[in-house]
């Protein structure tokens, strides 16, 4: 059929039942039915409210439902859904406070009490966790989880960080380099706890041979890995007064045997003794000193630390 203009509808004198939608046309009641489909054309607008706040029209290339006034637009539905023109479901809203986002038809979003669930993989350009106090947790159901690393110039999977029951792996070209875990540190696939690196640090110590004594130079530094302890010092005597003539205390830490070899002296000059040869051991907490003298046959510990003394040199020792 063709289309009428509101003047050429049938005048209504009396409600029939069929009318589909009432038009007044100059003072006249006129009805649409069914037959005269209610049809407007291109950029026609569909307009609601006392200041067309709501207007609904098609431009020739697009749709429009356009909220052009005060308040908002409200669309209330107890189960809202958003299908494609395949009957494809694109959105679900309304259900338990809950919002579902689908692809293809197959759940890949939902909102929770909490944040957010993913069913899938996440690629984004940034991350950024923000807040006074922010957790970033990644779980997984399963024993393992897998952190991958990957470039344009990396295989995917061959750089990874694991979480594997309570310990963390570190991965590169599919092999275990490190592993952390209650015992300290394993590398390249050993997971025995006697090979763990336990502990790592760096510092000053105290050495000094007690008493009265001052001191012009006095610097010493250690470095500790695992069991393994490299101490060095620097010791310029400048008065001996009360002080030890054989004797530096102040290790970091106990020698763990009752005697370390290994205290190398790589300098010493004006000692209170003449020698031609000085060494040393370290026991407990102490370096202690043998010399050889000219008529000596013999080390021997020795009285060699005095007033205006100079005494460097590096222990090595466990613990």
């Amino acid at each position: 059929m063709s289309d009428k203009k509101i003047s050429e509808l049938t005048a209504l004198t009396a409600p029939d039942g069929t009318e589909e939608l009432v038009v007044n046309d100059s003072g006249t009641s006129k009805k649409i039915t069914q037959a005269n489909l209610f049809k407007l054309g291109d950029n026609v607008k569909a307009k609601f409210g006392a200041s067309d706040d709501l207007q609904i029209y098609h431009n020739g290339s697009a749709s429009y439902i356009k909220d052009a006034g005060l308040g908002n637009l409200r669309i209330v539905a107890g189960d809202l859904r958003i299908v494609a023109t395949n009957d494809s479901t694109n959105l679900i809203a309304g259900i338990s406070d809950d919002v579902y986002l689908y692809s293809g038809g197959v759940e890949k979003l939902a909102t929770t009490a909490t944040g957010i669930n993913v069913i899938g993989s996440v690629t984004c350009d940034d991350l950024n966790v923000d807040g006074s106090y922010s957790d970033l947790k990644l779980k997984t159901s399963s024993g393992r989880l897998d952190l991958w690393l990957t470039d344009v110039d990396t295989t995917e999977g061959s750089t990874r960080i694991r979480a594997d029951a309570g310990d963390l792996l570190f991965i590169t070209g599919l092999n275990e380099r490190a592993r952390v875990t209650d015992d300290g540190i394993t590398f390249n696939g050993d997971t025995a706890a006697a090979n763990a690196l336990d502990d790592y640090e760096e510092g000053d110590w105290d050495s000094e041979v007690g008493g009265t004594a001052t001191y012009g130079v006095n610097q010493a530094r250690y470095t500790k890995i695992g069991r393994q302890v490299i101490a060095t010092f620097d010791l310029n005597i400048t008065t001996i007064g009360t002080g030890s003539t054989t004797v530096v205390t102040g290790l970091p830490f106990a020698v763990g045997d009752s005697i370390a070899e290994g205290v190398s002296v790589s300098f010493f000059d004006g000692l209170a003794t003449s020698v031609v040869f000085l060494t040393a051991y370290a026991i407990n907490s102490e370096i202690r000193f043998r010399a050889l003298t000219a008529a000596g046959t013999g080390l021997t510990d020795a009285s060699v630390l005095g007033s205006g003394c100079r005494v460097t040199g590096t222990v090595s020792y466990t613990v």
